[in-house]
């Protein structure tokens, strides 16, 4: 399975690609031109998208370009973000995120929401 990960943090980020290191293979994009080079140029199995990237483009704006990518076809997109409040979960499903994971990330339940979202995902397709 591959996964994109967009984190502008490099410690978050390295952190979340050693959580899932030898259950998905991870691709990692520090800023939205990054993410959306890689997401024009290969299919990803799932998405999971700080919400605070540091710069214009905030991870709710990244999602929607996403959405619009040829490669995107109903893959989940997960909010991974330090907005941690009950109406932040809210907020970022209502959104249009398929799963929400608050910061700081907790190993198992990273890959739990990861795997649960694939495979409704692969269910519904």
């Amino acid at each position: 399975m591959k996964l994109l990960v967009v984190e502008n943090d490099i410690a978050n980020a390295a952190i979340i690609k050693r959580f899932l290191q030898g259950a998905y293979d991870v691709d990692v994009a520090y800023d939205s031109k990054s993410a959306v080079d890689l997401v024009d140029s290969r299919p990803y199995d799932g998405y999971l998208l700080d919400i605070n990237l540091g710069e214009e483009t905030n991870g709710i704006e990244l999602m929607a370009i996403i959405k619009d990518s040829p490669n995107y076809t109903g893959q989940p997109i997960i909010s991974v973000t330090a907005y941690a409040t009950a109406q932040d979960r809210h907020e970022f499903l209502n959104s249009g995120f398929t799963h929400y994971i608050p910061k700081p990330v907790d190993k198992y339940k990273l890959i739990e929401v990861i795997s649960g979202a694939i495979e409704d995902y692969k269910k519904e397709k």
